[in-house]
């Protein structure tokens, strides 16, 4: 069911990144985080058009695990004690363990990592803009036209129409908002809260993650008296 701005219902985009074979920890990531669990972890993340939402969480946690550049003794560590604390909270509730023993999460531990995982949806979102034959605004010519009267389409092609302009509704934001989010990196922590404030609207689908996840791993060596 798509509403009238074509977006789908759920509001979703499948996104699905692994890791690059050309990553200097390629195999060790592959052959000792990922031994057993592989099928599980590289999968689509449906993704909305609104990071405090859906799936976004999950996505970041394993997309951090694929742009992280530094040591991996301490990524295991990081990794680990995760898994540990999930399996943890399972026992307690008497609920099988096994899939969270193997679960590769990693949330927010340093602004490296976290700006690699933004520069790499941001890679990926233009990567899937790039893969339709159409560009946004070809297709919301199109469908003025039909709308208009000035051409028709079947119901089936007009959905999908509808579809496809929803979804590259959604890539535009992960792009604005990957690119917003990349900017404040350049910042320090009281500068990129006045940027929050002063581009409130382009951050209202992601403030809770800035404000909360984002904006404290940005230094802050302002003096307070």
């Amino acid at each position: 069911m798509l509403d009238k701005d074509g977006l789908n219902e759920a509001n979703e985009y499948p996104f699905t990144i692994d890791i690059d074979p050309k990553d200097e920890g390629y195999d060790i990531k592959k052959e000792v985080f990922m031994i057993g669990s592989e099928n599980s972890q590289v999968k689509e993340y449906r993704l909305r058009q609104n990071v405090d939402k859906g799936n976004w969480d999950e996505y970041l946690a394993w997309a951090r695990f694929v742009a992280y550049k530094g040591d991996l003794g301490d990524l295991y560590d990081v990794v680990k004690e995760t898994q540990n604390e999930a399996v943890a909270k399972l026992k307690a509730d008497g609920k099988d363990t096994e899939k969270a023993a193997e679960r590769i999460v990693v949330n927010a531990i340093d602004l490296e990592t976290e700006l690699n995982a933004w520069k790499l949806t941001l890679k990926e979102a233009k990567k899937g803009i790039k893969a339709y034959p159409t560009t946004f605004k070809e297709d919301i010519e199109l469908l003025e036209k039909i709308e208009s009267g000035k051409m028709e389409l079947s119901y089936n092609k007009m959905n999908c129409l509808k579809l496809r302009i929803g979804e590259k509704r959604i890539l535009d934001f992960v792009v604005e908002t990957s690119e917003a989010i990349i900017g404040l990196a350049k910042l320090e922590r009281p500068e990129a809260v006045k940027a929050l404030m002063k581009q409130h609207k382009t951050f209202k689908k992601s403030m809770k993650y800035v404000q909360n996840v984002f904006i404290p791993l940005l230094p802050d060596n302002s003096v307070k008296a």
